[in-house]
């Protein structure tokens, strides 16, 4: 029977070994094939620790809460940097980088699991360590048929931090509700929205067509004011014309006695 404490540590040891190797290379497809297998692993690992042996030390009545805690959040800062790794490929100029970050913080984890968790926990007995172990090594080979068949991947890693895979279905389904209604929302917003514009629109073209309708109503008083103008200015022209015809009358009339006149004078 596999006892939990020796399969932690047949795990650690199998992961430095891919960060050396890792380290000992240059080519690009080969870090590629290494990061990946170090990836797989270090996700079992974390998530067996996390639904067994975590748990189980923590019902321990000398361990320190702390101890447990700085445990967790050095999984969530490698969760982080595999998800961001796996995001991206040994092309990208920052993927040595990150892989090597990621093996050092791992490296530092394995040290402080190795010389303060797992002697505390080895005081619970070997019976005990034994059955934790039977537990962590079924689940550690659910865990790797699924990494290595995607189609079952969902139903074998449904637990995480004690959580079942039926959680996991009802976030799912709680998702594509909250999807949908989004949805909904987004499409009831843009139909306002469109009948918003349209009343805008029209408000605005009757605007114009009530403007223009005022600008030739106003044209057309103006030019009729203008032709009714232009109508009676003969009357005055016709007085002063007929004013003119007199005076040149008069004139002519007069003109014979006027050289008459003028010549007796002479």
């Amino acid at each position: 029977m596999p006892n939990a404490l020796q399969l932690l540590r047949d795990d650690h040891d199998a992961v430095k070994e891919l960060f050396k190797q890792f380290e000992n290379t240059d080519d690009k497809a080969e870090q590629q094939r290494i990061a990946t297998r170090a990836i797989m692993e270090l996700e079992v690992h974390s998530q067996i620790e996390e639904e067994i042996f975590y748990p189980a030390l923590r019902k321990q009545d000398d361990v320190e809460a702390d101890m447990m805690n700085e445990a967790d959040e050095e999984h969530h800062v490698a969760k982080l940097l595999i998800a961001e790794l796996k995001a991206m490929t040994s092309k990208n100029e920052r993927f040595t980088a990150k892989f090597t970050v990621l093996a050092e913080n791992v490296k530092h984890h394995i040290q402080e699991e190795e010389t303060e968790m797992l002697p505390k926990a080895a005081e619970e007995g070997t019976d005990r360590m034994e059955q934790l172990g039977a537990q962590m090594a079924a689940r550690k080979e659910r865990l790797m048929e699924a990494m290595m068949n995607p189609r079952r991947r969902a139903t074998a890693t449904g637990r995480s931090n004690g959580r079942t895979a039926t959680a996991s279905k009802g976030r799912t389904t709680s998702g594509r509700t909250a999807r949908t209604a989004a949805t909904g929302v987004k499409r009831t917003t843009r139909t306002a929205a469109t009948a918003v514009k349209r009343t805008v629109k029209a408000a605005t073209t009757g605007a114009k067509r009530t403007t223009r309708a005022a600008t030739g109503a106003a044209k057309r008083t103006t030019r009729a004011a203008t032709t009714s103008t232009r109508a009676k200015a003969p009357a005055p022209s016709r007085a002063r014309a007929k004013s003119a015809a007199t005076r040149s009358t008069s004139t002519r009339a007069k003109s014979p006695a006027t050289r008459a006149r003028s010549a007796s004078k002479r």
